[in-house]
């Protein structure tokens, strides 16, 4: 006997065909089992196909509203309930409870966040119209996170004036 045919047997001695569902190393691999950005000539899919591609100019719009409807909540929010606070208890926020300072306090204090909101939104629009994400999402955003701070005063004294007229 040879050593050669003393060896055992290895998985290419066997005989049996190999599994037809799985692909052998020698058939090349069909274009759906291939990314498109893999394929031989196929360069990446063209910006519109791309998902998410709309993510910067989406999300400005979105932080710009949380901002113009945070900062109009939070002051309507003071502006109807001060002045009726401040008829029962005095006529200063300091005549006022305590745990209604606090709350006027906090109103104020949630302004910086809306603030912060309003200034992502902007710079996120701006990255949107750079990267050429559409134009409309991302002029509206900077519109309304540039209205923003003027609504919400605008709201403010609108409510302190229905405040007083409901006296």
């Amino acid at each position: 006997m040879t050593s050669s045919s003393m060896h055992a047997p290895s998985a290419s001695d066997h005989t049996h065909p190999a599994d037809p569902a799985a692909p052998s190393a020698a058939e090349p691999a069909t274009r759906s089992d291939v990314p498109a950005r893999h394929r031989a000539g196929g360069a990446d899919p063209a910006p519109g196909d791309r998902p998410g591609r709309d993510r910067a100019a989406s999300w400005s719009l979105v932080l710009s509203l949380v901002a113009l409807l945070g900062g109009v909540v939070a002051m309507a929010g003071v502006g109807l309930s001060i002045v009726p606070m401040e008829a029962e208890h005095g006529r200063l926020l300091t005549d006022t409870p305590a745990w209604y300072q606090w709350t006027v306090l906090g109103a104020f204090g949630s302004l910086v966040l809306w603030t912060l909101a309003g200034i992502v939104g902007i710079v996120l629009a701006v990255i949107g119209l750079a990267a050429g994400q559409g134009r409309a999402r991302p002029i509206i955003a900077i519109v309304l996170a540039v209205l923003a701070p003027f609504l919400a005063l605008g709201v403010l004294m609108g409510a302190l004036g229905a405040g007083t007229a409901l006296l």
